[in-house]
């Protein structure tokens, strides 16, 4: 049996100053500890601002898509609308023409 595992991450191993250590040692482990985690911070924001950059810049190009398309969609209906009105308008013209002559023959 062959068991396969992919994947990626990341590991931070933290030794804390052994136990009885000066307090000096624990301070700068403190220290040292509370920097990297603000180098955490600082690089989870950078990565945030991108990811909303990104989410932006895809919600602005779907509302240009979407603006286009009610545009399209407006067009077609003004085309509908006003092609019915020609055809009724054509038909009353078609029956005047038919009352006439049939009024004359």
């Amino acid at each position: 049996m062959a068991v396969a595992l992919a994947g990626a991450g990341t590991l931070t191993v933290t030794v804390a100053p052994p136990e009885g250590a000066l307090l000096e040692e624990h301070v700068r482990f403190l220290q040292s500890r509370l920097d990297e985690l603000s180098k955490e911070i600082a690089a989870a924001r950078i990565l945030a601002r991108t990811i909303e950059q990104g989410v932006r810049s895809d919600m602005d190009k779907a509302d240009a898509e979407l603006r286009a398309e009610i545009a399209k969609l407006h067009e077609t209906v003004v085309e509908v609308a006003t092609g019915s009105v020609h055809q009724e308008l054509l038909g009353l013209v078609l029956v005047g023409i038919g009352s006439i002559l049939s009024a004359i023959v």
